[in-house]
């Protein structure tokens, strides 16, 4: 199928990403002429120069400075003509470790001026080349985040220029550009995780990557194909020529729990039977005893609960079923509060323990022993502030 892309020009930045390599090799390959932005790192891109020398160029620029950013336009206008498609993928996230308690005011201030007022900048001088070429239905497709949804920890600086740009920025500009392009559209691109170089650090914490994937059904991280994919789906005036302020979803499919530190298990604990490692466990033996561990504490719960319920009832120790109930509710209730943190959640196993003894008795004492044993590589694993106090006060 083909998308109407022969011959358009497309101004892409950040093209020397990993998603910007991509997508400037997608759009070649629908025959687009692609002028490439790169600010430091030319490599990315020199093989697409050689591979197509007649189509695509690349263009140095900061995007912090409208000098150079205007200087970029000009070049790429008198190389290829009006530039029909622009594509704002630019972006860094130069601190992902630190909250905003602690953060300095250079960083954010950095990551404000590269993702949000870079992008105003060549949003700006894109629509006023259309606007004095008297183009009909150019084309901006902004690349947004799911931070920009749920928000990042430790990463609020990239969370807030993300969410700038795809609501605000985006929403206002699809409205500004029919003024002078009556088929002009701006839409967006909103990836979940995804396979690049800027994601690679977090994707090596086995604790990160596992919380990601236990909240998405496809059980893997995107790949910069899958979202170069999405952004020729906008671009294209044949596929998606009545679509415009609307943000595509590259996230397979990332809920709401994707931050939040209940994404390790429960999902596992609703859905036991489809209980699996991720398709690329961290071949840390280490990390995947940690996330047994984890992983352990909600079964044994489950588990034990359910066994517990259908001998109750089925001897009808209506004190027993009341107890496992209390234990159900105060479970459900306590649960956002105090279970958020995987630390607390093998207090969990208190109450399992007490209904494992004084339903079944001494015959699955072994239970609460295994369980025990759990705990103490969940305290050893997670909390070794906590295990180095413990041995420092018993010395």
């Amino acid at each position: 199928m083909r998308l109407g892309l022969e011959g358009v020009h497309v101004l892409l930045t950040g093209a020397s990403g990993g998603i910007g390599q991509v997508t400037a090799q997608k759009f070649l390959d629908e025959g687009a002429t692609v002028s490439m932005h790169y600010f430091t790192n030319l490599s990315m891109v020199e093989p697409l120069l050689k591979t197509h020398p007649d189509r695509c160029m690349a263009l140095q620029a900061d995007v912090r400075s409208e000098e150079s950013v205007q200087h970029m336009i000009d070049a790429a206008v008198a190389r290829f003509g009006p530039i029909k498609v622009l594509v704002l993928n630019h972006g860094i996230s130069p601190n992902n470790v630190t909250p905003v308690v602690d953060m300095d005011f250079a960083t954010f201030d950095l990551t404000v001026s590269v993702n949000l007022r870079g992008s105003f900048v060549v949003a700006k001088h894109f629509l006023r080349q259309a606007r004095e070429h008297h183009l009909v239905d150019p084309s901006v497709v902004i690349v947004g985040s799911t931070a920009a949804v749920f928000g990042e920890a430790r990463n609020a600086d990239y969370a807030a220029t993300k969410s700038a740009l795809q609501c605000g920025f985006m929403r206002s500009l699809k409205n500004e550009i029919v003024a002078f392009a009556p088929r002009g559209r701006v839409n967006a691109v909103q990836p979940g995780w995804v396979d690049t170089p800027m994601a690679a650090a977090a994707k090596e914490n086995p604790q990160i990557l596992y919380r990601a994937l236990g909240t998405m059904p496809l059980n893997k991280i995107a790949q910069p194909a899958d979202v170069a994919n999405a952004i020729l789906f906008l671009a294209s005036p044949l596929v998606s020529g009545h679509t415009t302020g609307g943000v595509v979803e590259v996230t397979g499919i990332q809920s709401l729990a994707a931050n939040a530190t209940e994404a390790v298990g429960w999902q596992k604990f609703f859905d036991i039977t489809t209980f699996k490692f991720p398709e690329n466990p961290s071949e840390s033996v280490v990390a995947n005893l940690r996330y047994f561990v984890d992983n352990y504490v909600l079964f044994s719960v489950a588990w034990t609960v359910i066994l517990s319920f259908l001998r109750a009832f089925s001897q009808h120790n209506l004190w027993v079923i009341m107890l496992i109930g209390c234990f159900g509710a105060g479970l459900y209730f306590s649960w956002k509060p105090f279970f958020k943190e995987e630390k607390n959640r093998p207090i969990l196993l208190i109450p399992s323990y007490i209904i494992c003894i004084m339903s079944f008795r001494w015959a699955w004492i072994f239970i609460a022993l295994l369980n025990a044993g759990c705990v103490g590589a969940h305290a050893f694993f997670r909390q070794p502030t906590l295990m180095g106090k413990a041995k420092t006060f018993f010395s």
